[in-house]
Formats: structure tokens, C-alpha cells, sequence
């Protein structure tokens, strides 16, 4: 709902006058193109102007403060007078919310004109809050539309056409050029992929900060900061490999370099190394170079290759599912918020009382269901589910709780379909479920539900391969 910002009181001073349409001065108008359809025009040439155009004095005449469109097609229709209600002169703030809300009640502004007002009236003091209010908008998309307004590239997407979602992520990740790739990547049939693309951009973004700042505690030490380092190299070797020269074990004070990442658990890990190792005096501990000696060439350097490729698929995958996790949560937090409960909730809920109940457990009052409810903890929870209001959410919002709380981050790597009862993973079928009510599956869980099909695709062939031997091998009937 919008509210006026300056309204004209039935007693108040202002004067009503008819005015010929054609002496009035159009003001500067927050409306890049003025749109004078067929239907509108004809209306005003049948009716004449039915509300009253706003206008102020000028030295040069009265100039239009809102009704620009019907000015402008009063006097291409011909009509001789028009009302008009003379104001004071308004400052520069009331002048550009005014013609917003006009102009949006009259005919839709473009979303490019809203974000270029929104950024004058800030500039010109206005609050988001106020803005909001006058506008009829949530003050948050207010200043999500600041935001974009404020970055060039951002913007300019905006105005290309891309959604605001996109815009706004682009706003967020324009200043690292690697990040916006990816985020401009979320195109097409990949669309759905933006919420858990911007959620793993954020964690690795905090990732960054994390390691920024204990490289600045190394590098303030004389250690250099070692980039996209793979162990074992033959220049380097790990402080926990080492004895010194002197025989004790050798520590973070002996190293020259470190390399700082965060590992698969979401951990600040920091691996110190001595560079030129044995022109310095170090030795190798007894196990470690026991376990030189039975190197074996170019098959060993395969296999320590491939397990560096699984090793940062590993990190990347469990990056990505925790990121999932947090956009999937957001979205059943939102589901759980919507005036009627999910089609066929009731079923799911028993099957996850029963068929589940040995794979995520017992049903209970814990801080995921708590979080997806939009309560602060389970005692608040606990009162949620004594009361007769929406019941059927609170209950949902527990069984939903619980499949988060057996959910890891490594599960992409667990097997997830049985040949032998042809039957999915829990957390298949939870994906599915999931994505029955329309929740966008990401790349990472995708890989679940591709070994689903995977697995019933291999199960279908080989039931239709035995079935052909079986056919050849039967006895021919005489």
C-alpha cells in the first residue's frame, strides 16, 4: 500500500483551478519516456482529467509537480482546462517521492527509473526507512536496490535485464573478477544454481580474510607465504618430517615457508616447511625415509597425483554441500512460512516415522528443527508444539530438523543406491522430496541423486541382459 506524501486537504489552502493544459510547465520527471497509450489518451479525451494535476509557482508560470502524463495528454487531445491544485513549492526530496509514487500508481516505472530515484534521494538525505514508508516497499529491498544502484557493472545488468537476484549478486562480487565470472556463469538452465553459488562465494570470500590474515602474522615473521603448494615436493619438506641437525624434531622456527589453506573440514590449516632441507643439515625421520625406499617410480607419481586430484575434489565437494546445506535451510525456512503445508506433507511425515526411522533416527525437538521453525532455541520449539496454530508446520519443521542434523558434508561420497533392494539412500529420497516441492537441488547434491539414476539405469540393463539369456538359453519346445 502507498501513502501520499503530499496530500491535498480538503480545507487546506492550496487553490483548485482550471487550468488550460497547454500553459503548463512540465517538470523535470524521474520518467525517462512518458508513455501516452491509445487507451489512456482516449479516456482523458472522453472524461477530461478526473484527479487534479499538482502544480507550483515559477517565475515562468506553474510548473507540474505530478501529472505529467495527463498534462501531456490533455493537451494532445485538445481538451481547453484542466484542474489544477497550486501547492508551495516543494523541496527536492518531496518532489522526487512524490513523482515516484504518482508514477507508479499511474504506470509502472521501469526498474531502472526506481533504482536511479531511490539514489537521488539518498544523496539528497532521505533514509531508506522513510523511503519505504512512502513507497509502500519493504525498507530491505530499499536498500538492495541501493546497493545495485551504487555499483557500476551491477547496474548495468540491471538495466541489460538481467533479474534482480542477479544484480544484486553481481553488486556483491564485482570488485574479484574470479567470483563475478562465477556468479555471471548462473545463466540459462544454471539459474537455479545462484543462491548456492553466492553462499560458497561468501564462505570462501571469509576463507580469504582468515588466511590474509595469518599469512600477514608469517610474512611479519620472515617466512614466505607459499601459493597453490602441492606436498611432497623435493624442495620443500614438512618441520614434522624432520630432525635437525642437532637431532631434536624440527618446528615452526625452523621453517622458511608455510602454506596456509583452509582444509576439508573447514579448518585454518598452516604447513610449515624447510626449503633446501639437507644442504641445511636436516634428516629425515626413520619411518619417513623408510617409506622413501620402496618408491617405485612413474606408477607412484601417478597415484600421488591422483590422490592430490581427490584430495581438492574432496575439499572443493565439502565446501560446496556445506554451502547447500545453508541455502537449503534458508529454503525450508521459507517453506515452512507459506499459508498451507507441502502436497503429500502428511506422507512424507509417516514415512520418515517409520521406513526412515532406522537411518536419521528419533524424531525429536533439536536446534536445526528449532532454526527451521524461526524459533530461538527447542524450549521455544517445545511451546511451538503445544499450540493449535499451524500444528502441521511445527511437527514438519521437526522432521525436517532432523534429516538436517544427520545430514554431512561428505555424504556426496557415500553410496547411494542399494542394487539389492533397489532402493535410494535416506538422503536421496529426502533430496527428492525436497525437490517435489520445488527446492532448486545444487551441483554437489546433484551427484546424489545422479548415482540414483545411475544405479536404476545399471539395475534396468542388467535385468534386461538376463533376461535375453535366460530367452537363448531356454530349451527349444519341439
Amino acid at each position: 500500500m502507498t501513502h501520499e506524501i503530499y496530500a491535498i486537504e480538503p480545507n487546506a489552502t492550496q487553490l483548485l483551478e482550471l487550468i488550460d493544459p497547454g500553459t503548463l510547465l512540465i517538470d523535470e520527471n524521474i520518467r525517462r519516456a512518458v508513455d501516452l497509450d491509445k487507451g489512456f489518451k482516449d479516456s482523458i479525451k472522453a472524461l477530461g482529467v478526473l484527479t487534479p494535476v499538482i502544480a507550483y509557482r515559477v517565475t515562468e508560470g506553474l510548473r507540474v509537480f505530478a501529472g505529467q502524463r495527463r498534462t501531456l495528454a490533455a493537451v494532445e487531445v485538445g481538451r481547453e482546462v484542466i484542474p489544477v491544485y497550486i501547492v508551495e513549492t516543494p523541496d527536492q526530496a518531496e518532489r522526487l517521492m512524490m513523482q515516484l509514487v504518482e508514477n507508479d500508481r499511474r504506470a509502472d516505472l521501469s526498474e531502472t527509473e526506481r533504482l536511479e530515484t531511490y539514489k537521488q534521494l539518498e544523496l539528497l538525505g532521505v533514509s531508506p526507512t522513510k523511503m519505504a514508508r512512502t513507497v509502500g516497499e519493504k525498507r530491505v529491498r530499499i536498500e538492495q536496490s541501493l546497493t545495485i544502484a551504487k555499483a557500476e557493472q551491477a547496474s548495468a545488468a540491471y538495466a541489460d535485464g538481467a533479474d534482480f537476484d542477479m544484480a544484486l549478486a553481481i553488486a556483491e562480487f564485482e570488485d574479484v573478477p574470479e567470483d563475478l565470472a562465477q556468479i555471471q556463469a548462473c545463466t540459462g538452465y544454471r539459474v537455479w544454481s545462484l543462491p548456492q553459488v553466492i553462499e560458497r562465494l561468501r564462505m570462501e570470500r571469509k576463507e580469504r580474510v582468515l588466511i590474509a590474515e595469518e599469512a600477514a602474522f608469517h610474512e611479519e615473521a620472515g617466512r614466505t607465504v607459499l601459493e597453490d603448494f602441492e606436498y611432497p615436493s623435493p624442495e620443500y619438506r614438512s618441520i614434522t618430517d624432520l630432525h635437525r641437525p642437532t637431532g631434536e624434531p624440527a618446528d615452526i622456527n625452523d621453517a622458511q615457508s608455510v602454506y596456509i589453506f583452509v582444509d576439508m573440514d573447514s579448518e585454518l590449516t598452516v604447513e610449515a616447511y624447510v626449503q633446501d632441507w639437507e644442504a641445511k643439515g636436516f634428516t629425515l625421520l626413520p619411518e619417513i625415509a623408510q617409506s622413501l625406499t620402496t618408491h617405485q617410480g612413474p606408477e607412484d607419481d601417478e597415484l600421488a597425483e591422483a590422490k592430490k586430484a581427490e584430495r581438492r575434489e574432496l575439499i572443493a565437494n565439502n565446501r560446496s554441500m556445506v554451502a547447500a546445506q545453508t541455502v537449503r535451510k534458508e529454503w525450508i525456512a521459507g517453506l515452512l512460512k507459506r499459508k498451507t503445508a507441502p502436497k503429500a506433507y502428511l506422507q512424507f511425515i509417516a514415512k520418515s516415522l517409520t521406513m526412515q526411522r532406522s537411518y536419521i533416527g528419533h524424531v525429536g525437538l533439536s536446534p536445526e528443527a528449532a532454526q527451521l521453525a524461526g524459533v530461538e532455541d527447542e524450549d521455544k520449539l517445545s511451546k511451538k508444539l503445544g499450540s493449535p496454530v499451524r500444528p502441521e508446520f511445527t511437527i514438519l519443521a521437526m522432521v525436517l530438523g532432523t534429516y538436517e542434523q544427520r545430514w554431512t558434508k561428505d555424504c556426496w561420497r557415500n553410496r547411494h543406491y542399494s542394487s539389492w533392494d533397489s532402493e535410494p539412500s535416506w538422503e536421496a529420497q529426502y533430496l527428492t522430496q525436497l525437490a517435489a516441492w520445488g527446492y532448486p537441488v545444487s551441483d554437489v547434491e546433484q551427484i546424489i541423486l545422479d548415482q540414483v539414476a545411475d544405479g536404476r539405469a545399471a539395475a534396468k540393463k542388467k535385468t534386461a541382459v538376463d533376461q535375453e539369456t535366460k530367452d537363448t538359453d531356454a530349451p527349444e519346445v519341439a
